[in-house]
């Protein structure tokens, strides 16, 4: 058995949102999964198709990446920063988010 370590809380996430922090907040779930939930304000870039679109975004920002459970952020992650994003931080799992979420 083996844990993942995560970048970010789920409370200093939280916290960052609450005092309206300028990051972006990104789902890597598939389009279904974040339409049943996902976190406030987060985009949804779902990892199958995430080498068509995080180049546009910034490099400027903390990008706090996010899946179910931890292990597609950590692929996420790990592509953004061998493309050059030293601000991208896997903060694990939406199941692992105890706040409120929001739904399309």
């Amino acid at each position: 058995m083996f844990f993942l370590k995560f970048d970010k809380t789920m409370e200093e996430v939280k916290q960052a949102l609450d005092e309206h922090q300028d990051m972006v907040l990104i789902d890597v779930r598939e389009e279904d999964e974040y339409a049943l939930g996902h976190l406030p304000q987060a985009i949804n870039l779902p990892l199958s198709r995430f080498h068509e679109s995080y180049t546009k975004l910034p490099k400027e920002k903390p990008l706090y990446v996010y899946c179910r459970s931890g292990q597609r952020s950590r692929t996420a992650v790990k592509r953004l920063k061998d493309a050059g994003y030293a601000n991208a931080y896997n903060i694990g799992g939406i199941i692992h988010w105890p706040y409120d979420t929001e739904s399309r």
